[in-house]
């Protein structure tokens, strides 16, 4: 298998551990205020749940998309284009790094408190950037161009 195609088929394995760590935080407010959730989302449990499912979905379809651009499934439709939205979501929510680090090393004074464990969370979502990156910059050229 070609390295890409490997870098790929990990950040869709990746993708699916999400997708159950959210569904499974969806059901805890307490977890799911620790990692991040407003706390008025947390007091309503059926909306707390129904977003977090939601969210879950979504990174089923990131997921998806990563194993059909490693070849392990059937090309999906918007290939190349998916792929690249995936990426930019990773790499913007994880260069959230940048701001949180300042403000926690106190060189920044935004309106609200950063916890350290966030700098985990981004730094995350970077790397699972840098991942999905890795493998489509590889692999651009093998991908099917086809829109349907």
């Amino acid at each position: 298998m070609k390295p890409h195609k490997k870098v790929l088929m990990t950040a869709g394995l990746i993708n699916f551990g999400l997708a159950v760590f959210q569904a499974v935080i969806g059901f805890s407010p307490t977890a799911s205020l620790y990692f991040g959730a407003p706390s008025a989302l947390t007091e309503n449990p059926t909306l707390l749940m129904g977003i977090s499912l939601g969210v879950s979905a979504l990174l089923i379809l990131f997921g998806l998309y990563a194993l059909s651009g490693a070849g392990r499934i059937q090309p999906l439709p918007w290939l190349k284009p998916i792929l690249a939205v995936v990426t930019l979501l990773y790499l913007i929510r994880g260069l959230v790094l940048v701001p949180e680090l300042f403000a926690i090393l106190g060189l920044l004074d935004l309106s609200f408190p950063v916890a350290q464990r966030f700098l985990w969370f981004s730094g995350g979502a970077l790397l699972l950037g840098l991942l999905h990156l890795a493998g489509i910059s590889r692999g651009w050229g093998e991908f099917p161009s086809r829109t349907s």
